[in-house]
């Protein structure tokens, strides 16, 4: 068993007690501002914190902080990645070139563009609010595998 010892305001991990015959009695803490999370899993306190913004809180992966800049870059370079991947998926060379059908005579590859056009918007609309969310320490900074599933439920894609 683990007992996470962790600051009630920011969730993150001060120390970690385990043991197999460990107590909830044993792990207790008297500082204020403190709070102990039971848990069965290994926790590697540099890459996990306590969400408490959760009720009940919960343990969530955790990135090292990146500064703004470092963040909008991985996250914006995955992200036109997956952009780029839907327009190959009907074998245009990313979504600039799907996008440049706009208008075009054939229906077909217009409709795609009009589609494509106004998801590209959508994810970028809802990525850089999110991404600013965590830069203001709003929210917990997410993996970005998790990011982009994430992004993809929020602006779901159908072709046409």
């Amino acid at each position: 068993m683990n007992f996470l010892v962790y600051d009630s305001a920011t969730g993150e991990i001060v120390r970690c007690l385990s043991g197999p015959s460990l107590t909830w009695a044993e792990a207790h803490v008297e500082d204020t501002g403190r709070a102990i999370f039971q848990t069965e899993q290994e926790v590697d306190p540099d890459c996990m914190r306590v969400d408490v913004s959760s009720n009940p809180p919960v343990l969530v992966a955790y990135i090292q902080p990146i500064t703004a800049a470092e963040a909008r870059a991985a996250y914006g370079a995955v992200i036109q990645s997956m952009l780029d991947e839907k327009a190959r998926s009907r074998g245009y060379d990313s979504i600039a070139s799907a996008i440049s059908y706009r208008g075009d005579g054939n229906m077909q590859f217009a409709a795609e563009a009009e589609a494509l056009f106004a998801w590209r918007s959508a994810v970028w609309t809802y990525s850089a609010a999110e991404l600013d969310r965590v830069l203001e320490g709003l929210r917990i900074q997410p993996a970005i595998e998790a990011f982009l599933e994430e992004v993809e439920a929020a602006c779901p894609f159908a072709w046409p």
